[in-house]
C-alpha cells in the first residue's frame, strides 16, 4: 500500500504537482496524441495516465518521466 504524502507538502507543492500534469496534457494534447496511446508507450495504464496529468502525488518519478518520454520521444 502506498503512503499518502498530501499531508507532508505545502500547498505550494501540491499546486505544482497539479501544474506539471497539467503541462503534460497541454503537451499531450498539442502534439494531437491520445492518452491511451500514449499510456501504452509509456507502459502504463490509462488511469495511470489520467493520474498523472491530474497531478497525483503518489505517482513516481519514473512514471512521469516515462510519460513525457512517451508525448516527446527525447525530451527529457
Amino acid at each position: 500500500m502506498k503512503r499518502d504524502e498530501t499531508p507532508l507538502l505545502t500547498a505550494q507543492r501540491l499546486t505544482e504537482a497539479h501544474d506539471i500534469g497539467a503541462k503534460l496534457a497541454r503537451l499531450r494534447v498539442a502534439r494531437r496524441l491520445r492518452q491511451e496511446d500514449v499510456a501504452r508507450r509509456a507502459g502504463m495504464s490509462r488511469s495511470t495516465a489520467v493520474l498523472i496529468e491530474q497531478g497525483d502525488i503518489r505517482r513516481t518519478q519514473a512514471q512521469l518521466l516515462r510519460y513525457l518520454d512517451a508525448i516527446a520521444p527525447g525530451l527529457a
